[in-house]
Formats: C-alpha cells, sequence, structure tokens
C-alpha cells in the first residue's frame, strides 16, 4: 500500500521563478498583439491611426460578447453544442425579416425569442434522445 502513496507535489520551485517565468504565456501572448498592432500600424496608418475602425469595433464588438456571455454557460455546464450559433442565427434572421417588413420592433423581438425557443427546444429534444438511444447501446 505505501508504494502507491503518492506524495504533495513540491510547491518550492515555483515561488523560486521569476514572476516573467511564470506568466511567460501571458506575456508572449501580449507580446504578439503589441507587435502585430504595430505591424497594422506601419503598413496601414490611414486606417488603425484614425478612429472610425476603433469605433466600428464598439459597434460591433458587443453583440458577439454577449452571445460569449450565453455560452459561457452552455460550456460551463458541460453541454459544448456547435449549434448555438446557428441558433442565434436563425433567431436573428426571423427578427430581421419581420421588422424590415412591418418596422414593429417589439413584434419582430418577440418572434425572434419564439423562433429562438422553438429552435432550441427542437435541438434539446434531439440531443437528449440521441444520448439516450447513445447509452442504450442503440447508437455507435
Amino acid at each position: 500500500m505505501s508504494d502507491l502513496a503518492v506524495s504533495p507535489p513540491d510547491l518550492a520551485p515555483t515561488q523560486r521563478q521569476p514572476w516573467w517565468q511564470r506568466h511567460r504565456m501571458q506575456i508572449s501572448t501580449v507580446t504578439m498583439l503589441v507587435l502585430l498592432y504595430i505591424v497594422f500600424v506601419v503598413f496601414a496608418p490611414d486606417v488603425y491611426l484614425r478612429f472610425d475602425i476603433y469605433r466600428s469595433f464598439m459597434i460591433s464588438i458587443p453583440f458577439f460578447g454577449i452571445m460569449a456571455i450565453a455560452m459561457t454557460y452552455i460550456v460551463t455546464l458541460g453541454e459544448i453544442d456547435l449549434s448555438f450559433p446557428s441558433i442565434c442565427g436563425i433567431a436573428g434572421w426571423a427578427f430581421s425579416q419581420l421588422y424590415i417588413s412591418t418596422h414593429v420592433f417589439i413584434l419582430g423581438l418577440a418572434v425572434a425569442l419564439l423562433v429562438g425557443a422553438g429552435a432550441g427546444l427542437i435541438n434539446g429534444l434531439l440531443v437528449a434522445r440521441m444520448v439516450a438511444l447513445h447509452e442504450a447501446g442503440q447508437l455507435p
């Protein structure tokens, strides 16, 4: 029994390492980001030194941030599902089509929520059924 005992890890070597060795992955990521930005500014200063591109980022990025927040819960629960962006896309398409034709925001929002909930329900039922069939040994 004593042969299988595992000693606790020694934490002393990580305390002796300098901070730049402990954080080399983060430092290299930030360094690459800065180098890429410098390359972009050098080769296209008329684009990257004007405020218009950053305004465009500030307008378009929050939508993807909201989707990323919702995706965080899905990944945390272990239900990684590649259909999540597709369901968001079809709900957005339903909203845009209805809003363009009627110019009623609330109606478009309600239909988008219903389409998203319906597509999510169908997707969830299909995934649950496939998991049940797999656990029963009826699927490879």
